[in-house]
């Protein structure tokens, strides 16, 4: 069956094992063994994200975030599922902070167990909201 049709016959309820207790993330719901849906209150923060995720993506650092939906009022998108049992290696999380930074994202809320996972034995970082990542990508400081 299409992703995106999985997503939209999802139904909600409130204290589901799928309603999550973060900062931003509403719900994630897992679609199959490989994809999951995550769900926001606000578009903008939703579009923020998968902006943020998708950049990361291509340097190898994140999952990848397929498709928008809007679902029962709450603003999502497609996103790769990561192992997050296993954990990371300290080496493996610096070098995911390394990377990240050198994106212009912000790190304070990366650790081995937690905001980060494997795919196919690689680091990546599973959580691009504001408060994981910062409300937009860092700038440069200017020197003097």
């Amino acid at each position: 069956m299409n992703l995106i049709k999985m997503a939209r016959k999802i139904k909600l309820r409130d204290n589901s094992k799928a309603q999550t207790n973060t900062a931003s993330c509403r719900y994630y719901i897992r679609l199959t063994s490989k994809f999951s849906v995550k769900l926001y209150d606000q578009k903008g923060e939703r579009d923020d994200i998968v902006k943020k995720q998708r950049m990361a993506c291509v340097h190898g650092i994140a999952p990848i975030a397929l498709c928008k939906v809007n679902i029962n009022g709450y603003y999502g998108y497609i996103t790769e599922h990561a192992d997050t049992i296993t954990g990371l290696t300290f080496e493996e999380v610096d070098e995911l902070k390394i990377k990240m930074r050198e994106l212009k994202l912000c790190t304070g809320d990366i650790g081995r167990y937690w905001n980060s996972g494997l795919i196919n034995n690689r680091p990546v970082s599973i959580d691009f909201d504001s408060v994981s990542v910062g409300n937009t990508i860092l700038r440069n400081k200017k020197k003097k």
